[in-house]
């Protein structure tokens, strides 16, 4: 019997593989609530900021100057659209309905955000692997606000005591446990932010605002900022945490061609693992909202120049700024990232400027390494407050009425011999909401065609070494590389899958044979697979705990290989113990594991 289910794959919308293999996890274990700590009356405070920045300047930007008013120059932003750039989504609701349902985050399969329908504010959150249905999170007589999510657990601000708290709950598919507090010290505790088991937020728990730091795994809060200025809306992506903070009136004045005593705002940092402080930008010029994924960190930067803002960033890894928009005539705001994509708000979309919400601002997503800009949302009401995981974009989107509903980047495909019951159905749904992978018409032998006409994804079938290059590198949204080449006898210029290999061999993703041959027509092995996986995610060797297969020992050449995939939870093995590290890998497998990989740090 043949199945046609759309797959409730939003999100395939403006990303790519190399964005997600830059390190956001899909979805998280569940964890029973902490009890409740006893909150401490005064946090301590972490280790002083260096007074130089390690970071080259970027173009300087004068003081700064209040944020945009109400009506802006018409402006319209060239885009360029490509095959290797985020993959194509329709914007499609997610939640909607009475009321404003706002600030949405997103996180794997959910997407969380709060809700007013019944007068106070409420944090709900939708499954979309689930039901088309919202779930409350939490729903009180007080107001809850600004909800975030990683993996399986979301924290929000919650007033319920009198004052801003940092309340937090588990998920378990689309149920939530019971909230907990977080952090009920003295002072409004706002904004949070979380990755993993740390949360981190402002507090006025002093008389400024500081930036805090808690892993629920220990309970043991502590100020991450600098304790002498006010530091605001901190950003959290692994062991690294970043804020804006105020420039100190002494600092602002020394610097070249800013007047003493006019207030602007650097983004610093903490690295909460090596447990010191950072400095991430202090060029001049406001800049504000930081955002971060991995090692690159994002922000929104005033121009008075331009009388606009626009988007920039830092790479921690290289210690190096960029530019993202100031090629536009228009404002950016709001800045979101994953991996080397990031998602802003632009009002340069529409021709002139309209009334407040109705058709200003819309949603722009560019590639900082490929350059390429794509229009996410272009609806004649405003889209706002992006927010982006390595499924999808969310933001607001402003109805006529005048409310807020929460969109998101949209992909329903479907084929007739992949299932909701199979185990790949999911990552299939992801690759070809993506591009990256297409099926074949039906009709053939063995495939008749239903009333849909939909196509045959052959998950079953084998995929050749040729094909999974050229699946790593479109992912990785890598810039065709064929400095050196041709590397393999086999793979001459004039081969489709030249540009690919060339590519791969050049990132140190594949290798070849000791004949000088890649043989990109051989099926591709469950232990190459393996290989090919951990070179291209960049992991370390791990073989803690193996051999973890009977026909994988230590002696075999893709043991490391092997192991490392097992303990980043990508692979399994078959009931008897084996591996099987010589057989075919397949079409649906091979979607299956790639797609883990992808949403592993």
């Amino acid at each position: 019997m043949l199945h046609r289910r759309p797959f409730p794959i939003l999100g395939a919308g403006v990303l790519s593989l190399l964005v997600l293999l830059a390190g956001v996890l899909g979805a998280g274990v569940a964890h029973s609530a902490p009890a409740m700590p006893e909150g401490p009356a005064l946090l301590p405070t972490a280790t002083a900021y260096p007074t130089s920045t390690p970071y080259p300047t970027e173009t300087a930007y004068p003081t700064s100057s209040p944020w945009p008013s109400a009506t802006y120059p018409a402006a319209t932003a060239t885009l360029s659209p490509t095959p290797a750039g985020p993959p194509p989504g329709t914007p499609g609701i997610i939640a909607g309905g009475p009321g404003d349902q706002a600030a949405p985050r997103t996180d794997g399969n959910y997407v969380v955000f709060e809700d007013n329908s019944a007068g106070t504010w409420a944090i709900l959150a939708r499954d979309l692997s689930a039901p088309n249905a919202v779930f409350p999170i939490y729903r009180g007589a007080a107001d809850a606000r600004h909800p975030a999510i990683s993996g399986n657990l979301v924290v929000w601000q919650d007033y319920r005591n009198g004052d801003w708290d940092i309340y937090g709950a588990y998920l378990t598919g689309d149920q939530a446990g019971p909230s907990f507090a977080i952090f009920t010290g003295p002072g409004d505790q706002v904004n949070p932010a979380v990755s993993g088991s740390v949360v981190v937020w402002q507090s006025t728990l002093i008389t400024r605002a500081d930036i805090v730091a808690e892993d629920l795994s220990n309970r043991q809060p502590f100020i991450v900022s600098n304790n002498t200025t006010t530091n605001l809306n901190p950003a959290i992506d692994g062991p690294n945490v970043v804020w804006q903070s105020q420039v100190p009136t002494m600092t602002l004045g020394s610097r070249v061609g800013t007047p003493a005593g006019v207030g602007q705002w650097d983004i610093l940092g903490y690295d909460l693992q090596a447990g010191h402080a950072f400095t991430v930008s202090q060029s001049i010029g406001d800049k504000t909202n930081p955002a971060i994924n991995g090692q690159v960190v994002a922000w929104q930067v005033y121009s008075t120049t331009q009388a606009l803002w626009h988007i920039a960033g830092a790479d921690l890894s290289t210690s190096t700024e960029f530019t993202v928009t100031t090629d536009l005539t228009s404002n950016q705001m709001l800045p979101a990232i994953v991996g080397d994509t990031i998602a802003y708000q632009d009002d340069g979309d529409q021709t002139g400027d309209a009334p407040f919400r109705h058709g200003r601002w819309g949603i722009l997503a560019l590639n900082r390494i490929t350059r390429v800009r794509q229009r996410v949302s272009d609806a004649l009401t405003d889209a706002t407050r992006a927010a982006i995981s390595t499924h999808r974009v969310v933001w607001n989107q402003a109805t006529f009425a005048g409310d807020l509903d929460v969109y998101g980047t949209v992909c329903s495909t479907s084929y007739a011999d992949v299932h909701p019951s199979d185990y790949f159905y999911g990552p299939v749904g992801w690759f070809a909401c993506s591009g990256m992978l297409s099926g074949y018409a039906c009709g053939g032998a063995g495939e008749p065609c239903d009333p849909a006409n939909d196509s045959y994804f052959r998950p079953y079938t084998n995929i050749t070494r040729g094909q999974l290059a050229k699946l790593i590198v479109l992912a990785r949204s890598w810039p065709i590389d064929t400095t050196g080449g041709p590397h393999f006898t086999d793979v001459p210029p004039t081969s489709p899958f030249y540009g690919f290999v060339e590519t791969a061999y050049n990132h140190g993703a594949i290798s070849g044979y000791s004949d000088g041959t890649f043989r990109p027509g051989a099926d591709v092995t469950r232990g190459q697979l393996t290989k090919i996986i951990v070179t291209a995610q960049g992991w370390s060797i791990d073989t803690i705990g193996g051999p973890h297969f009977t026909d994988v020992p230590p002696a075999a050449p893709f043991y490391g290989f092997v192991e490392t995939a097992y303990n980043h939870g990508v692979i399994s093995g078959y009931a008897d113990g084996t591996f099987r590290p010589g057989s075919t890998a397949t079409r649906g497998q091979i979607t299956k594991i790639v797609y883990g990989a992808l949403n592993q740090p």
